[in-house]
């Protein structure tokens, strides 16, 4: 009997060992999974930021698109803006938007809806601009682009007609074909990225109400740099500047302007900070032939919902005295705040505040404030609103209007 008890005993003692072993090694095994996952999770991160800063020093980032990256705001899930502009600006690391007619094929849209004072007094709903148009990744290295655009009053014409070769192994492009000239930040985007409704006092003295559109060719390098660093050189006909034709592309200068422009960027716990210079020389000859010069700046600066840029021209037109041509400088400067909204019809309001100043040495000068509120309602469409204080002297002369727009694009 004492046999079987000590036997009963000893049983009992090892499945408590047994059982209170188990449970130490489950417990050790979710302990370990727990730690697994928490490991996962950091090395995805730490992972996801390395991609991200890998993205942006081989391909960089424009101030919007370093906005959209983070809030969405111009779309995070397309190779191009809204308006179809710029392919060579697409956000890295983005998935590709399925156009309908493929991947590789994809119409594109944008329209301008304004609630405006026009020239006769009257505040009237117009329809402002209006484009349309094509955009066709053809082989990996070779980009087609072309948009066409209706300007209240005008007749439609052809915006934008470009190819654009890539040449990834030697950080080179070329683009030939009628494109925007990279003259500085503002001059780039079309009406629906832009964060103003209307151009800066300075843009329009310098390259009138719209943006320096001309026909030539263009060579981009990407700097083998640790930073986002990009040089491009075009050489374009000139005649659809303020600056060096009449603005409309109907005086034919064949002055064939040199246009450089070099920008910057660098990303730190402080912010993002961008900048570089421009620069264009060209021959004035359809009234007298003379040099003409633009030497110009800008600077961007982004932290968290935050985002300020400022920009300087200077022209210089080396003319016979008395010619009546005068030399002019500009510049213009915003600050914007962004407020995200996580709501199924709003993503986000903007307030802006810009400055913006151009003074001829001759001629009348003009300086232009303009705050704005913002709703942005999803990629595709915003709704604007400002109020332009326009001063012009030196007759003292006060332009001011109230501007409302409704952007959309398709």
């Amino acid at each position: 009997m004492k046999k079987i008890m000590s036997f009963m005993v000893l049983s009992v003692f090892i499945c408590s060992n047994v059982l209170a072993s188990e449970e130490d090694l489950q417990q050790q095994i979710n302990a370990l999974k727990q730690e697994m996952r928490e490991m996962s999770a950091y090395y995805e991160r730490k992972i996801k930021d390395l991609e991200e800063r890998i993205a942006a020093r081989d391909h960089g980032e424009t101030e919007d698109e370093r906005h959209a990256h983070h809030e969405g705001e111009h779309g995070e899930c397309r190779e191009t803006h809204p308006a179809g502009h710029a392919h060579e600006h697409a956000i890295p690391g983005e998935c590709h938007h399925h156009g309908l007619l493929g991947d590789r094929v994809q119409p594109i849209g944008a329209l301008d809806a304004r609630f405006v004072k026009t020239d006769d007094g009257k505040n009237t709903l117009m329809l402002h601009e209006a484009e349309v148009g094509v955009q066709a990744e053809i082989t990996d290295w070779l980009f087609a682009f072309i948009s066409f655009c209706k300007h209240r009053g005008e007749e439609v014409e052809i915006e934008e007609a470009y190819a654009k070769l890539t040449f990834d192994d030697w950080g080179l492009s070329a683009k030939p074909g009628k494109f925007f000239v990279d003259f500085g930040p503002e001059n780039k985007q079309h009406f629906f990225d832009r964060r103003t409704i209307t151009y800066s006092a300075m843009h329009e003295g310098l390259f009138g109400h719209e943006p320096w559109c001309d026909s030539g060719a263009q060579l981009e390098w990407r700097l083998p740099v640790d930073v986002y660093s990009k040089l491009s050189v075009a050489v374009v006909n000139g005649d659809n500047a303020e600056t060096f034709g009449d603005g409309r592309d109907t005086v034919d200068n064949n002055n064939l302007p040199v246009v450089a422009d070099w920008s910057t960027a660098l990303r730190s716990e402080l912010g993002v900070f961008r900048f570089g210079p421009s620069f264009s020389w060209g021959r004035w000859d359809a009234d007298g032939k003379y040099d003409v010069f633009l030497a110009g700046g800008n600077a961007y600066y982004r932290l968290g919902n935050f985002d300020a840029q400022a920009e300087l021209i200077y022209r210089y037109k080396e003319q016979p005295s008395g010619s009546g041509e005068e030399n002019a400088y500009g510049y213009y400067a915003w600050g914007a705040y962004t407020v995200p909204f996580e709501y199924e019809y709003l993503k986000g309001i903007e307030f802006l505040a810009g400055f913006g100043q151009f003074v001829p040495d001759t001629g009348i000068s003009e300086t232009r404030y303009t705050p704005q509120l913002a709703f942005i309602f999803n990629d595709y469409a915003k709704f604007r609103a400002t109020y332009e204080i326009r001063d012009r002297s030196p007759d003292q002369e006060k332009d001011n209007r109230f501007i409302t727009q409704f952007a959309l694009a398709f």
